[in-house]
């Protein structure tokens, strides 16, 4: 991937700048968090925002950063029945 970004080429995704993605990296590797989160904490931060929307907890140690989860633990949980019951009829 970090070969892919020395190309420094936004024939991709331009929104997504080379520099966004090397500091996504960076945060991930930081906070030992999943890339697309370092991503996520990227966004927030070049936008100038502090807050995140997501279900993902661990993100919540990212200093400067707000986590709010837009749903209720009761719909989280019963998304993920759906998903396991889902899971196990195939």
């Amino acid at each position: 991937m970090d070969g892919l970004l020395s190309t420094r080429s936004p024939a991709f995704y331009p929104q997504i700048t080379p520099d966004l993605t090397s500091n996504a990296l960076e945060y991930a590797t930081y906070y030992d968090v999943e890339s697309w989160d370092g991503c996520l904490i990227s966004l927030a931060k070049s936008l100038g925002t502090s807050t995140i929307f997501s279900l993902d907890k661990q993100l919540s140690k990212v200093k400067g950063i707000s986590v709010v989860n837009p749903f209720s633990e009761e719909a989280v949980e019963e998304y993920h029945e759906f998903l396991m019951k889902s899971m196990k009829s195939k």
